[in-house]
């Protein structure tokens, strides 16, 4: 899977708040890395989720490297600003709330929506036979209380 694209304007941002003075991540490099994940999963004949550019198509890139949504040396896009999460997560400590922690990285509802419809088209085109509506189920339906006494007997 290549990552996501990121929204350096938000980044940058959320950087400088824990203390960094330096540009971490970047729009082009994370370009230039999603190109080298879909090189490397050619060249070895494996299946790729392009994520990066289900995202940007998503933003409405036209392909135009010097246009390239998420970069600072562009004006901000809103819709692929609208696809990454608005950074209010809590730390790993659970002492507090922290705003702008993980701004312009992370996924919003929508950007989780395309994800998993580009994964369920990759399963299809590649693994057509382990579609979710292929595979046989583990567990009883939750609503068929006759099943489970049988599965629960089988299983003792």
């Amino acid at each position: 899977m290549t990552p996501p694209p990121i929204n350096q304007h938000a980044t940058e941002e959320a950087d400088k708040v824990k203390g960094h003075t330096d540009v971490r991540r970047t729009a082009s490099h994370t370009k230039k890395y999603a190109d080298a994940v879909k090189e490397v999963a050619a060249s070895e004949k494996v299946a790729c989720l392009d994520l990066w550019s289900a995202l940007m198509t998503a933003a409405g890139w036209d392909g135009e490297l010097s246009k390239l949504p998420g970069s600072k040396e562009n004006e901000v896009n809103y819709l692929l600003q609208a696809l990454l999460h608005d950074g209010k997560v809590w730390r790993y400590s659970f002492r507090y709330l922290t705003d702008n922690l993980f701004q312009g990285l992370h996924f919003s509802g929508v950007a989780y929506s395309i994800f998993f419809q580009e994964f369920m088209h990759l399963i299809q085109r590649t693994w057509p036979d382990q579609m979710p509506s292929k595979l046989p189920f583990v567990f009883p339906a939750w609503n068929e209380p006759e099943s489970w006494k049988a599965w629960e007997a089988s299983h003792k």
